[in-house]
């Protein structure tokens, strides 16, 4: 024989059960979409590593073509390769697979660089 206190017991734990199955799916959720935030933001600090690395070395080939040209020995290759990457890190194209960082002083420092 069941009494009001076993069915009214038995429906909060059925509740407590249901809450409990909601809470998880709910924080499965949560957590799907921390990890795929989480990727995308790994994926765009990759990128931003390709464009420091690049652009240190751009600025490393520009003195050695700098002092290149100083001493009459120019190397056309290598001005072709630094406007390769300074193509790349402005539009974002070329086989570098670099990105265009949206940072107004840094543009215009790279407009210089490619002005130059």
């Amino acid at each position: 024989m069941y009494t009001k206190e076993t069915s009214f017991s038995r429906r909060m734990k059925q509740a407590e059960q249901h809450a409990a199955s909601l809470l998880q799916q709910i924080l499965i959720f949560v957590l799907i979409f921390l990890v795929i935030f989480m990727m995308v933001q790994i994926q765009n600090l990759h990128g931003t590593a390709h464009v420091v690395n690049y652009a240190g070395l751009v600025r490393g080939a520009t003195q050695r073509e700098v002092k290149l040209e100083i001493t009459g020995t120019a190397n056309d290759m290598q001005i072709e390769y630094l406007d390769k990457i300074l193509s790349g890190l402005k539009y974002e194209d070329g086989n570098y697979n670099l990105v265009s960082l949206k940072d107004p002083a840094y543009q215009q420092c790279l407009d210089n660089q490619i002005e130059y």
